[in-house]
């Protein structure tokens, strides 16, 4: 990143943006949220400081770690897929993430709703 800011003001920017946001380190555990992975169902700070895989169903855990792993691995860089959750249609993007050594840190997952079919919007 080119300069410096203030963790209150990187907190306010993660916040704004219209997508949800997590990182997970390299020992899979979720170390932040933002404030938009908030549902009546969940909250983000119930989550952080626990595995990731506490949040995956049994069925999707051996995907979940096979992603990580490849990610950590770098035999993948980033992976993109479509969900289904609460009715929805999702987005998920996660993507490797590593210093400037190349030493393994974690894992960014963006997350956004996509569109019903057929609707349009203008923003």
């Amino acid at each position: 990143m080119i300069g410096d800011l203030p963790e209150e003001t990187l907190s306010a920017i993660l916040n704004q943006l219209p997508v949800r946001v997590t990182f997970i380190d390299s020992s899979n555990v979720i170390q932040v949220r933002n404030e938009l992975c908030r549902t009546p169902e969940r909250d983000p700070a119930k989550l952080v400081g626990n595995s990731v895989f506490d949040c995956h169903t049994p069925e999707s855990i051996p995907k979940a770690e096979k992603l990580i792993a490849d990610l950590r691995s770098g035999n993948k860089r980033s992976q993109s897929m479509i969900v289904r959750s609460g009715g929805k249609a999702w987005q998920e993007h996660f993507a490797a993430i590593h210093d400037k050594q190349g030493n393994y840190l974690g894992v960014t997952v963006v997350r956004y709703p996509l569109p019903e079919t057929g609707a349009h919007t203008n923003s």
